[in-house]
């Protein structure tokens, strides 16, 4: 029974094969191969493990039975792929030579490059805004300098509201319950590619830098309803609504949940 000391590991991270050997007599002593195939791009079958396909050969001493680790192998992150061990064992005078089949789901590693630390920081245009004002918020992507992107970096943003503020300020409002306004998606790439807005605003386009930041489109706040509006103390007085200045009504409405994907 043999078995890959791991299925999934970054590239340049070191992975080897686990080989247990049983039935063999206790005087058993060989020097065993183990051979690495790869890389694919899909989980191989019983007819790869070509010669051409040699990632790496490692031997190892085998007496008697048990488990014996191959040693380290280690796949740069220009080889990223599937690799899947072959295990061989000589014949000796009392037992016969064994080799593992090709392709074996538990022999195969995927071996991944590593993910790119992106930092994400978000600001918004006015932490105190009237009903009807244009808000907008804005957020940098730091991280992809220098790096090659496979896929797009996508940021997903929510905006929340309206909550009503607590003594004028938005700070320590619950916003589980906050009906959500709007939502969209940003698509950030390496190369200052120009592309679609997308769902924020249709036919509308943006031009991406690899490092900045962008805008989102300004979006007007809800004007409250009767019920909701803050009111004056009644003055004894009537007026009429003319002379009677209202002052703005405020509420809390940007609460930013951005989420990034990549790769």
């Amino acid at each position: 029974m043999t078995q890959t000391s791991s299925r999934n590991v970054e590239a340049d991270v070191p992975f080897h094969d686990n080989v247990r050997v049983s039935n063999a007599p206790a005087d058993y002593a060989v020097t065993a191969t183990a051979t690495l195939y790869g890389p694919y791009p899909a989980q191989p079958t019983g007819e790869a493990c070509q010669p051409a396909e040699v990632a790496a050969r490692k031997t190892f001493a085998v007496r008697g039975p048990g488990t014996y680790p191959t040693p380290d192998v280690t796949v740069p992150a220009d080889k990223a792929g599937y690799y899947t061990w072959v295990i061989s064992l000589p014949a000796t005078a009392d037992t016969a030579a064994v080799t593992t089949p090709c392709g074996i789901v538990q022999e195969t590693t995927l071996v991944s490059k590593p993910l790119i630390k992106v930092t994400l920081a978000t600001q918004i245009s006015a932490q105190a805004s009237n009903a009807g004002d244009q808000v907008h918020d804005t957020f940098t992507v730091t991280g992809m300098e220098g790096e090659t992107i496979t896929e797009p970096l996508t940021v997903e943003w929510t905006l929340y509201g309206p909550v009503a503020p607590v003594n004028d300020s938005c700070a320590g409002l619950d916003w589980d319950a906050a009906k959500v306004l709007a939502t969209g998606k940003m698509t950030v790439t390496a190369d200052g590619s120009l592309r679609d807005a997308g769902d924020r605003a249709p036919g509308r386009r943006m031009l991406l830098l690899r490092r900045g930041a962008w805008p989102r489109p300004a979006r007007s706040l809800p004007t409250p309803t009767r019920s909701a509006r803050s009111r004056r103390p009644r003055s004894p007085a009537r007026t009429s609504p003319s002379s009677a200045p209202r002052s703005p009504t405020r509420w809390c409405s940007w609460a930013p949940r951005c989420s990034t994907t990549s790769r």
